[in-house]
């Protein structure tokens, strides 16, 4: 076999070793590029419930007079529900305050984990305090019909903690799931080209079938 065409042997096998490495990083590099786009999707939906979010908040903390309405006139039904249960309805209205006041504050949580980095993850029940404090500090200052209160600053941070623990965990959920379903492909080693080409034998001039010469 000729030089040259040795040469061009050994540039059909590195442009097959390319080819073979290209197959195994396409899929991958795919998956990636889909998976960096569905996050900016979720990105911006999630921007624009916190938006919806943030608004309805402001409204309900800073209404100018109680939600439920004087004496808890709009959830008199509930009420009247659970004193027909044997629920005191002084007890029956505290529960329902307090778990309105959780619940108010779980998608804060829940939204927050979802736009902040991990890092900040230890940080989240301290600004459920700091949130809750300044609003019901805002009451007390601001909204003379509204009352202010310790407990109503328990309630919010303990939801707040609540939705936040409900985003890490589906954070996480959904972390092991895309890497577990890309964990074959991005395993798969694609070999440089030139790494193959060596490995690959090249034929000698000298066939191991060619007749010997006599002497």
């Amino acid at each position: 076999m000729s030089a040259s065409t040795k040469r061009d042997a050994g540039s059909t096998r590195a442009a097959d070793a390319d080819r073979a490495g290209a197959q195994h990083r396409t899929p991958h590099s795919a998956r990636h590029h889909a998976h960096r786009r569905a996050l900016r999707r979720s990105r911006i939906v999630v921007i624009a419930l916190a938006v919806i979010y943030i608004a309805g908040l402001g409204a309900v903390l800073l209404w100018p007079e109680r939600v439920d309405g004087p004496g808890g006139a709009r959830i008199r039904w509930l009420l009247d529900l659970l004193a027909g249960w044997g629920v005191d309805r002084t007890s029956a209205y505290d529960l329902l305050e307090s778990a309105a006041n959780v619940a108010l504050f779980v998608p804060g949580g829940l939204l927050l984990v979802a736009l902040l980095s991990f890092r900040w993850r230890w940080w989240l029940p301290v600004i459920g305090v700091a949130l809750s404090t300044a609003a019901e500090v805002a009451q007390y200052l601001w909204l003379p019909d509204r009352v202010a209160s310790s407990a109503d600053i328990v309630a919010n941070a303990a939801g707040f903690t609540i939705g936040a623990l409900l985003g890490a965990a589906v954070g996480a959920a959904l972390h092991r799931r895309h890497h577990g379903a890309g964990g074959v492909v991005a395993t798969i080693p694609s070999a440089p080209a030139d790494q193959l080409a060596a490995s690959t034998p090249v034929p000698s001039s000298t066939s191991s079938t060619a007749p010997r010469a006599t002497r």
